[in-house]
């Protein structure tokens, strides 16, 4: 960790902070993972041993501790109160690369699985018609236009890139890129059904409401504003 020998606060937090990967790492444990795989199925472009290493770095500065797991086969990661109270600081970094960087953007670095992550966020259950919901989501131009499923069970919402033979009630396909910009609020979702960038198939009561029913991205106020 670099020590920039300054005796600032902006100066320590960047000295903890901005060492490459860090921040996103806290992002993903804010964002609820605890398990090493889960962190790196979202931070799929980090080493494992980069990534081994900035967790013990971040559990000797007092922002994570490490948990034996109830099943003894590894460990959990959770963050302290120091941790959580990074919350503000990396959601208002994503608000200002929103308003700021969005157009910079480039198609390739959509991650689907972390996009997915998001969308189990988003979505307001008690905003669909029924208890239970199918969304089955085809992403075009990925390998064999990978295809997810999202159940929607009350309140919970399980996203998952395997089929469990459930009945579909909506089909949803996009590419990943026009998926992120509706999410973020750069394509209206009115805008992306008329233009077909987005095309939702399905039961009529779902179509009829999805704009009630499909979140956007906490960042995507932001994108309005520059």
């Amino acid at each position: 960790m670099y020590d920039y020998r300054e005796y600032c606060p902006v100066a320590k937090g960047a000295q903890l902070l901005c060492e490459r990967w860090t921040v996103l790492i806290v992002r993903e444990l804010l964002m609820g993972a605890t398990r090493f795989n889960q962190l790196r199925r979202f931070l799929p472009r980090i080493s494992p041993t980069l990534l081994k290493s900035r967790l013990s770095m971040l559990e000797d500065e007092g922002i994570v501790v490490r948990v034996r797991t109830r099943e003894r086969d590894g460990f959990m990661y959770q963050l302290t109160s120091a941790g959580q109270e990074l919350l503000p600081v990396v959601a208002e970094l994503g608000h200002w690369a929103a308003r700021w960087q969005y157009d910079k953007f480039k198609d390739d670095e959509v991650n689907v699985d972390a996009m997915m992550r998001d969308l189990e966020f988003t979505l307001k259950p008690a905003q669909m018609p029924g208890p239970r919901t199918i969304l089955r989501i085809i992403f075009e131009g990925e390998p064999d236009d990978a295809h997810w499923h999202v159940v929607v069970d009350g309140d919970h919402v399980d996203a998952c890139d395997e089929d469990r033979g459930l009945e579909v009630d909506v089909y949803l396909c996009a590419t990943p890129r026009a998926f992120a910009d509706i999410l973020l609020g750069k394509l209206s979702l009115q805008q992306a059904l008329t233009e077909t960038s987005l095309k939702a198939t399905g039961s009529g009561p779902h179509i009829e409401s999805i704009a009630r029913w499909f979140g956007l991205s906490p960042h995507a106020e932001a994108t309005h504003e520059a």
